[in-house]
Protein backbone atom coordinates (compact mmCIF):
# COMPACT_ATOMS: atom_id res chain seq x y z
CA UNK A 1 0.00 0.00 0.00
CA UNK A 2 2.88 2.25 0.48
CA UNK A 3 4.16 1.73 -2.42
CA UNK A 4 1.13 3.09 -4.42
CA UNK A 5 1.32 6.25 -2.14
CA UNK A 6 4.98 6.67 -2.93
CA UNK A 7 4.37 5.87 -6.98
CA UNK A 8 1.49 8.53 -7.33
CA UNK A 9 2.97 11.19 -4.95
CA UNK A 10 6.01 11.10 -7.77
CA UNK A 11 3.64 10.80 -10.31
CA UNK A 12 2.20 13.51 -9.14
CA UNK A 13 5.51 15.73 -8.98
CA UNK A 14 6.16 14.62 -12.21
CA UNK A 15 3.22 15.90 -13.67
CA UNK A 16 3.89 19.29 -12.02
CA UNK A 17 6.86 19.98 -13.11
CA UNK A 18 5.47 19.03 -16.94
CA UNK A 19 3.22 22.27 -16.82
CA UNK A 20 6.24 24.49 -15.25
CA UNK A 21 8.68 23.13 -18.17
CA UNK A 22 6.03 23.89 -20.96
CA UNK A 23 5.52 27.31 -19.71
CA UNK A 24 6.96 29.85 -21.91
CA UNK A 25 10.20 32.25 -20.95
CA UNK A 26 9.65 36.03 -20.85
CA UNK A 27 9.42 37.75 -23.29
CA UNK A 28 8.24 34.93 -26.68
CA UNK A 29 8.43 37.99 -28.80
CA UNK A 30 8.89 41.88 -29.98
CA UNK A 31 8.50 44.00 -26.82
CA UNK A 32 7.34 47.46 -27.64
CA UNK A 33 7.93 50.02 -25.13
CA UNK A 34 5.83 53.13 -25.35
CA UNK A 35 6.85 56.79 -25.29
CA UNK A 36 4.49 59.29 -24.87
CA UNK A 37 6.19 62.11 -26.09
CA UNK A 38 8.77 63.25 -28.99
CA UNK A 39 11.98 61.43 -29.06
CA UNK A 40 14.11 63.79 -26.34
CA UNK A 41 11.19 64.22 -24.59
CA UNK A 42 10.61 63.71 -20.71
CA UNK A 43 11.33 60.30 -20.45
CA UNK A 44 14.81 60.38 -22.23
CA UNK A 45 16.06 57.76 -19.68
CA UNK A 46 14.09 55.45 -22.13
CA UNK A 47 17.03 56.07 -24.90
CA UNK A 48 19.69 55.55 -22.23
CA UNK A 49 18.72 52.27 -21.08
CA UNK A 50 18.49 51.10 -24.70
CA UNK A 51 16.37 48.64 -27.17
CA UNK A 52 19.64 47.10 -27.70
CA UNK A 53 21.08 46.31 -23.99
CA UNK A 54 16.86 45.00 -23.26
CA UNK A 55 17.03 42.89 -26.34
CA UNK A 56 20.29 41.08 -25.57
CA UNK A 57 19.55 40.57 -22.14
CA UNK A 58 15.66 39.11 -23.13
CA UNK A 59 17.38 37.48 -26.44
CA UNK A 60 14.29 39.08 -28.29
CA UNK A 61 13.87 42.62 -30.16
CA UNK A 62 13.18 45.43 -27.82
CA UNK A 63 11.04 48.36 -30.09
CA UNK A 64 10.86 51.80 -28.89
CA UNK A 65 7.41 53.75 -29.82
CA UNK A 66 6.75 57.42 -29.90
CA UNK A 67 3.79 58.24 -29.52
CA UNK A 68 3.47 61.94 -28.54
CA UNK A 69 0.05 63.73 -27.79
CA UNK A 70 -2.10 64.86 -25.59
CA UNK A 71 0.71 64.84 -22.37
CA UNK A 72 1.73 61.04 -22.75
CA UNK A 73 -2.42 60.30 -22.83
CA UNK A 74 -2.25 58.97 -26.17
CA UNK A 75 0.58 56.40 -25.31
CA UNK A 76 -0.77 55.77 -22.44
CA UNK A 77 -4.33 54.47 -23.64
CA UNK A 78 -2.58 52.24 -26.22
CA UNK A 79 -0.56 50.55 -23.53
CA UNK A 80 -3.79 50.27 -21.09
CA UNK A 81 -5.93 49.04 -24.10
CA UNK A 82 -3.09 46.56 -25.11
CA UNK A 83 -3.44 42.65 -24.46
CA UNK A 84 -2.31 42.40 -20.33
CA UNK A 85 0.64 39.73 -21.46
CA UNK A 86 3.79 41.89 -20.43
CA UNK A 87 4.90 42.82 -23.96
CA UNK A 88 3.58 46.35 -24.12
CA UNK A 89 5.58 48.74 -22.07
CA UNK A 90 4.87 52.37 -21.47
CA UNK A 91 7.58 54.51 -19.87
CA UNK A 92 5.34 57.03 -18.30
CA UNK A 93 5.59 59.96 -15.62
CA UNK A 94 4.16 60.49 -12.46
CA UNK A 95 1.73 62.64 -14.33
CA UNK A 96 -0.52 60.25 -16.05
CA UNK A 97 -1.61 59.21 -12.43
CA UNK A 98 -3.28 62.79 -11.99
CA UNK A 99 -4.90 62.94 -15.37
CA UNK A 100 -8.20 61.65 -14.59
CA UNK A 101 -8.23 64.31 -12.58
CA UNK A 102 -7.80 66.71 -15.68
CA UNK A 103 -8.93 65.05 -18.60
CA UNK A 104 -11.37 62.40 -19.25
CA UNK A 105 -10.21 59.48 -20.40
CA UNK A 106 -11.06 56.47 -21.88
CA UNK A 107 -8.95 54.36 -19.46
CA UNK A 108 -7.94 54.54 -15.70
CA UNK A 109 -4.40 54.54 -14.98
CA UNK A 110 -4.48 52.71 -11.48
CA UNK A 111 -6.40 49.95 -12.64
CA UNK A 112 -5.48 49.06 -16.54
CA UNK A 113 -1.67 49.47 -15.68
CA UNK A 114 0.92 47.87 -13.36
CA UNK A 115 3.93 49.59 -12.07
CA UNK A 116 7.24 47.37 -13.01
CA UNK A 117 9.68 49.60 -11.61
CA UNK A 118 11.19 53.09 -11.25
CA UNK A 119 13.30 53.78 -14.00
CA UNK A 120 14.73 57.38 -12.84
CA UNK A 121 13.96 60.45 -10.43
CA UNK A 122 13.22 63.86 -12.43
CA UNK A 123 13.71 66.82 -9.79
CA UNK A 124 11.07 68.98 -10.49
CA UNK A 125 11.37 73.33 -9.26
CA UNK A 126 8.00 75.82 -8.86
CA UNK A 127 9.18 78.87 -9.76
CA UNK A 128 6.78 82.33 -9.76
CA UNK A 129 7.72 85.48 -10.93
CA UNK A 130 9.52 87.99 -8.65
CA UNK A 131 6.51 90.14 -7.85
CA UNK A 132 4.21 87.27 -6.95
CA UNK A 133 4.05 88.03 -3.08
CA UNK A 134 3.89 83.95 -2.22
CA UNK A 135 7.24 82.91 -1.12
CA UNK A 136 6.40 79.72 0.19
CA UNK A 137 3.54 77.05 -1.34
CA UNK A 138 1.20 77.24 0.97
CA UNK A 139 1.48 81.02 0.41
CA UNK A 140 1.07 80.36 -3.31
CA UNK A 141 -1.73 78.74 -2.58
CA UNK A 142 -3.71 80.83 -0.53
CA UNK A 143 -3.26 83.07 -3.19
CA UNK A 144 -5.08 80.67 -5.56
CA UNK A 145 -7.74 80.14 -3.56
CA UNK A 146 -11.02 81.65 -5.34
CA UNK A 147 -11.80 84.92 -3.60
CA UNK A 148 -12.01 88.85 -4.88
CA UNK A 149 -10.43 89.41 -8.39
CA UNK A 150 -6.80 90.80 -7.90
Amino acid sequence: MKSIYGIAAALALLLAGAGAAAQARYPERTVRILVGFAPAGPPTSRRVWSPTSSGQSWGKPVVVENVPGAAGNIATERAAKAPPDGHTLIMATSANLIFPSLFKLAFDPIKDLAPISQVCVAPNMLVVHNEVPARSVAELVALARPGPAC
